[in-house]
């Protein structure tokens, strides 16, 4: 009788299963580390994505509203000529910003210069059909008048409120309603320098000579009660809102002011302009 052969399959030795379970467990980790990297800077990129957003919304708003300070058409069809419009045009211009103590009706209303590092406020005359809150007062719609918009830090809000210029000189019985309208939420520090045109070589240029802070605008003043100021610096800390933790290691700086590192793990970013004023030159070389 002829013997039958018997084929006995070896398996895995116990070995050879704990190093695959290795290999396939070191595979896993790295896949996750993988998915957890790429969707850090996903979540990255679009928080930087949106406070870019922010910045240059915040800045070009800011630009439109500044490029005219100062501004007054007396030959302008719209203009509401119920006041003596050649003292309103020359008060306008020679006064494009604000001081404190400029109007009676509220003489703590002008610009400011934040102590250290707080936040520093604007204000600002010009001729507009409204105000920054979009409110026209009790002029007809259209009218131009002279306005004067105060932009400053609430918390966190960067937030403008609108008067009516010539309630503030005494010409009318109402037209500060006191109301404001946020500009942009996440703001964090707002930082001004006034660009000072003084002669140069006995010549007036219109060209900026030097930039200083609120505190020395005073100091500044013509003989002739004229403001030679010709355009602004603005600068803007903007934080995104977003759920994101990065680890601050990086500095910044606003303007003047020393540098400083933000003190939590977020997302911070300055954005700076230089606004030059349209018409300063015109003010300046030939009084208005």
């Amino acid at each position: 009788m002829r013997a039958i052969g018997v084929k006995f399959e070896q398996g895995f030795s116990l070995v050879e299963l704990m190093i695959s379970v290795t290999l396939g467990l070191i595979v896993t980790v790295s896949m996750v580390q993988v998915y957890q990297s790429n969707n850090s800077l996903q979540t990255y990129n679009y928080a930087l994505s949106n406070i870019q957003q922010d910045g240059r919304y915040i800045i070009s708003a800011l630009r439109q509203s500044f490029i005219t300070v100062g501004m007054y058409n007396e030959f302008s069809a719209n203009l509401d000529r119920s006041v003596d419009i050649d003292i309103e045009g020359s008060y306008i211009e020679k006064h494009p910003v604000v001081l404190e103590a400029d109007y009676a009706a509220d003489a703590a209303l002008g610009s400011k210069e934040g102590t250290g590092s707080n936040p520093d406020s604007l204000v600002i005359n010009k001729m507009a059909t409204e105000a920054c809150t979009g409110s026209n007062f009790d002029f007809a719609d259209g009218s131009e008048f002279h306005v004067v918009n105060e932009y400053y830090l609430d918390g966190t809000t960067l937030r403008c409120r609108g008067h009516d210029g010539r309630y503030l000189r005494g010409l009318k019985p109402n037209g500060s309603s006191g109301q404001s309208v946020a500009l942009l939420e996440n703001v964090h520090n707002l930082q001004f320098l006034y660009g000072i045109s003084q002669p140069t070589g006995g010549v007036e240029t219109g060209s900026v000579t030097s930039w200083i802070g609120a505190e020395r605008l005073a100091a500044f003043i013509t003989a002739d009660g004229k403001i030679p100021v010709v355009g602004l610096k603005v600068a803007v800390l903007i934080k995104n809102d977003d759920d994101i933790v990065i680890e601050n290691n990086r500095s910044l700086k606003l303007l003047g002011h020393e540098k400083f590192t933000p003190n939590d793990d977020g997302l911070y970013r300055v954005f700076e302009s230089v606004i030059l004023f349209r018409n300063a030159w015109h003010n300046l070389t030939a009084g208005g």
